[in-house]
């Protein structure tokens, strides 16, 4: 990621699209973008909150130097591949849930089967004494 960063920047610098903007928020931005590419997203929120910038800011920046690099369709293409995988996992999460609580009242059901069997065999047995 740190690679795809540099280059970025170099390309942002090249094209003028980060002539006058705050240090900062261009370095929080290209984190962005880079990460996004890369497959290693980090949220907005995230990077503002170790840039101690706002997310507002990182997202004015990300989209003036996306425009600029012409990378506006690639990072929306990624952000939603993104999406769809954390949708993914959230489904799969959910249908693991589910099948644990299925499990459990299976145990608990037989747990109770075997109870009222045991009781069933002790009033058998008071009965034949």
């Amino acid at each position: 990621m740190k690679d795809r960063a540099l280059e970025l920047l170099k390309k942002a610098e090249e094209t003028g699209a980060i002539i006058g903007k705050g240090p900062t928020g261009v370095a929080a931005a290209i984190i962005y973008i880079a990460s996004v590419l890369e497959g290693e997203r980090r949220t907005q929120r995230e990077i503002a909150e170790k840039c101690k910038l706002t997310e507002v800011t990182i997202r004015n920046r990300y989209k003036e130097i996306a425009e600029k690099l012409g990378l506006e369709e690639i990072i929306a293409k990624k952000e939603e591949e993104y999406r769809m995988k954390e949708e993914k996992i959230e489904i799969k999460e959910v249908k693991e849930k589910e099948k644990k609580i299925k499990k459990e009242k299976k145990v608990k059901k037989e747990e109770k089967t075997k109870k009222k069997e045991k009781r069933k065999r002790k009033k058998v047995n008071k009965r034949g004494k």
